[in-house]
């Protein structure tokens, strides 16, 4: 059997900018690939140092009305909080610090098992934890 090496996450996005703006300018992710084609915009975001893998990868795409992966339900903003993404931060309370005045936020919220959460939503919806881990 092979590795598995990291994982890489797709985001199809109403707006590209507002997206590229939130994930690399709020919240400090490294660009590690961008694009802009005839019928589709993307960016590739790295978690942790650019030159490591581990941390994992996510990719904001949006594409024209008249591409073939096109959906109606691009345009609009995710139905539901079935999938949240979670970022391990070093300090929850110095994010909060950070985004307040920038973003609606919950929390912060320290959890029965120790943990520390504060929830943001990026342009499209998506609910997004930064959280920190109880012994740190």
């Amino acid at each position: 059997m092979t590795a598995m090496h990291s994982l890489k996450t797709m985001l199809r996005c109403r707006d590209i900018a507002a997206s590229r703006h939130f994930y690399v300018d709020l919240l400090g992710l490294s660009v590690v690939e961008e694009w802009d084609d005839p019928h589709d915009k993307g960016c590739i975001v790295g978690f942790g140092p650019r030159s490591a893998s581990s941390g994992g990868f996510l990719e904001m795409l949006a594409v024209d009305p008249d591409h073939p992966k096109h959906r109606a339900a691009f345009e609009g903003p995710v139905a539901s909080d079935k999938i949240e993404l979670q970022i391990r931060v070093d300090s929850v309370d110095a994010w909060a610090e950070r985004l307040e005045g920038t973003l609606g936020m919950e929390g912060p919220v320290t959890r029965p098992w120790g943990n520390r959460y504060l929830w943001i939503r990026d342009p499209d919806g998506v609910r997004v934890a930064l959280f920190q881990g109880s012994g740190e």
